[in-house]
């Protein structure tokens, strides 16, 4: 449901964000985040983004697998929904710290302006 099309559309990301919410299981999604595959890496992060709007517990099983794996995904497509989950997150001190580097990471990879009002939602 995530592959086809190009950048340009979400294609069903917004069929699976429903079928989520009805479920509240992000397992197979994550997954998704780490496929070779730049569309369904995209519209993955898209849907994890959209699910955590309402549902935000949903992210905490996953908070070490997006500082630690997904952050380092040099897409920015999938750069701008991480910067959007890492306030959801429950950080400890060192992982505060952790974070404000990825987003610093982010900014110089895309000078994303999405990434600079995250960055500014966490650092204040």
């Amino acid at each position: 449901m995530l592959s086809g099309g190009d950048k340009r559309s979400i294609g069903k990301s917004d069929e699976v964000t429903k079928l989520v919410l009805k479920n509240n299981s992000l397992f197979i999604l994550f997954n998704c985040l780490l496929v070779s595959d730049e569309l369904i890496r995209m519209r993955a992060a898209d849907v994890i983004e959209k699910v955590t709007i309402t549902k935000p517990e949903l992210i905490k099983p996953f908070k070490n697998k997006i500082l630690n794996e997904v952050a380092n995904i040099h897409q920015q497509e999938v750069e701008w929904h991480v910067a959007q989950l890492i306030p959801r997150l429950d950080l400890t001190p060192d992982e505060f710290k952790m974070a404000v580097i990825i987003l610093n990471k982010f900014i110089d990879n895309t000078k994303s302006n999405i990434v600079k009002v995250f960055f500014n939602a966490i650092t204040g």
